[in-house]
């Protein structure tokens, strides 16, 4: 019995971050976002924050003590971390995100980028599905704290806001 790998669940440990311009997005995934199947623009231990909530508005239905009606306002979104392990070399979200939180500069301007998440298959470089992030900019550097005790990993979260995101499934061409 051939058994339909769609049904399930995928595995959230095998996923690539990229980045590029805020005036281009997914149009090929290879081309405008650098994607290749070894190479990613960071190494992070984790990414959360994709998330969206629809506000809504209760208002008391007249006449009626006991029903109310509520209406749909507007989507508000999380901000994006992005998790990784401190290394000697920078990826260009890092530099991209230090380069107008931590440097001192004399004119200030954000350049806002497009961050996309590849959650990959768990056996190869597949694309399963890909979120899209756009009109991003740092809102937050933070370094978890050195413990000579513990011994753990040194550890930085880049936070990012972002306008609003987008979720698409990728076809495959080498299904079974």
């Amino acid at each position: 019995m051939e058994v339909d790998k769609n049904i399930y669940p995928a595995v959230g440990f095998n996923f690539r971050v990229t980045s590029s311009d805020a005036n281009f997005g997914l149009i090929p995934a290879s081309v405008l976002t650098g994607f290749e199947l070894n190479k990613s623009d960071a190494s992070f231990q984790s990414v959360t924050g994709i998330s969206a909530k629809l506000a809504t508005k209760v208002y008391g239905e007249l006449g009626s003590n006991n029903r109310q009606i509520v209406l749909p306002e507007s989507v508000s979104y999380g901000d994006l971390e992005l998790k990784r392990g401190i290394v000697n070399k920078d990826s260009d979200i890092g530099k991209w995100c230090n380069s107008f939180l931590t440097n001192d500069q004399w004119t200030y301007f954000i350049t806002r980028k497009t961050v996309n998440v590849f959650l990959l298959d768990n056996n190869s470089d597949n694309i399963l599905i890909t979120w899209s992030f756009y009109n991003c900019y740092p809102i937050e550097i933070n370094i978890d704290p050195f413990d000579a005790m513990n011994g753990a990993l040194a550890v930085e979260t880049l936070k990012l806001s972002y306008s609003h995101f987008k979720k698409s499934w990728q076809e495959h061409a080498n299904r079974d």
